[in-house]
């Protein structure tokens, strides 16, 4: 607008009146902005301290892949506690009658933080500062449902804190085993299951590309040289397909429907063109050679398990003992199996009794501020 002498105040009603959207504007922005700065900055409280577990109660959802949340536990408990921690346990407190993972999207994640050795398959690098460790943190393993510590995929998502970024063996899925005779944690099947059946099509018995039935099965040795806690020399050579798929044919009954193909055995048939031999040298000449060997890597791993609840899944007195058993028996220097008649492998029973998780005495870490 011309503000001439002749419409000077209407000029300045104008002025007056744009000055007073613009700072509507602004202060609705500004609340909105303010809302979402205290829903990034919200914490997950602390309700329990206790001697393998702590327990935190958040405002956020539980059946949703919730990074922020993730920050928010860590700010939460690095506040009350040392930073002495390997891993962190993040356990929602979902019901096992309630855990959909097509809903939640995982059975299980590891967020690897950090790492500085060399030959495990893994990049060197440090994002302690994001979860507020300094020093010591290695990874935040994520279960989003309370049983899955003890059936799984715990043992599954430990190793991924050595292989999740490099490839170690040509494989169909990055950061597993694929079609391969790994047979361990990430997938692979038994070589001595292994039929071959003419027309580049195989079987090998019951097995998964990326995992092997939750705890139920042991560390491979590929996985047990990776993380440290066997000499290469106990590594076996591995087959693989390299680009191994399994094959699906029409229903009879359903033609709308695709089954798996099944050999004579009744086992799937997966089909592959490209076959090749690992051995331990190859492997190494890829990744390097593992620094700390054997004798000085990490056998020892300090844990702290942190169960979350929330309005819709809030924690009970009998989720907490649930949840304490559930650590306490993962954790155990003993085999569940020999034990308790489980085909349940913990963590070091599935290491051969090689590496152990120390996961108790919390409350000698804990920085008291009162």
């Amino acid at each position: 607008m011309n503000c001439s002498p002749t419409n000077r105040q209407s000029c300045v009603l104008a002025k007056h009146f744009t000055w007073t959207v613009l700072t509507t504007l602004f202060l609705l922005q500004l609340s909105g902005c303010m809302t979402i700065v205290k829903t990034f900055q919200s914490e997950a409280e602390i309700t329990h301290h206790l001697d393998n577990l702590v327990v935190m109660q958040t405002s956020r959802s539980l059946t949703k892949h919730d990074k922020l949340l993730n920050f928010e536990i860590c700010k939460s408990l690095y506040k009350n506690y040392q930073d002495v921690f390997d891993v962190i346990f993040i356990i929602s407190n979902v019901p096992m009658d309630t855990f959909d993972a097509r809903e939640i999207g995982y059975y299980g994640a590891m967020g690897v933080v950090r790492n500085d050795e060399l030959g495990t398959g893994a990049e060197i690098f440090d994002r302690g500062d994001w979860y507020y460790s300094r020093d010591t943190l290695r990874g935040i393993l994520l279960l989003p449902a309370r049983h899955l510590l003890g059936s799984g995929p715990s043992l599954h998502e430990f190793m991924h804190i050595w292989v999740h970024d490099r490839e170690v063996i040509p494989t169909v899925i990055e950061s597993h085993w694929g079609f391969s005779s790994v047979n361990g944690q990430l997938g692979g099947f038994d070589i001595n299951k292994l039929v071959e059946l003419g027309d580049d099509k195989y079987s090998a018995g019951l097995f998964g590309v990326n995992a092997n039935g939750g705890n139920s099965v042991p560390y491979a040795p590929l996985e047990l040289y990776l993380a440290g806690w066997i000499s290469s020399d106990d590594v076996p050579d591995i087959w693989v397909a390299e680009d191994g798929k399994f094959l699906f044919e029409t229903d009879p009954d359903n033609p709308d429907v695709t089954k798996q193909q099944n050999g004579p055995e009744g086992f799937p048939i997966f089909k592959a063109t490209r076959i090749s031999t690992w051995s331990i040298e190859q492997i190494i000449e890829v990744l390097g050679e593992r620094v700390p060997s054997v004798e000085d890597s990490q056998k020892t791993f300090r844990v702290a398990a942190v169960l979350v609840g929330n309005e819709e899944f809030p924690v009970t007195d009998s989720d907490i003992e649930y949840v304490r058993s559930q650590v306490e028996l993962f954790s155990r220097k003993a085999s569940l199996r020999e034990l308790l008649g489980s085909n349940t492998y913990n963590f070091w029973d599935a290491t051969g009794g090689r590496a152990s998780i120390e996961a108790d005495e919390l409350q000698e870490f804990r920085l008291h501020l009162e």
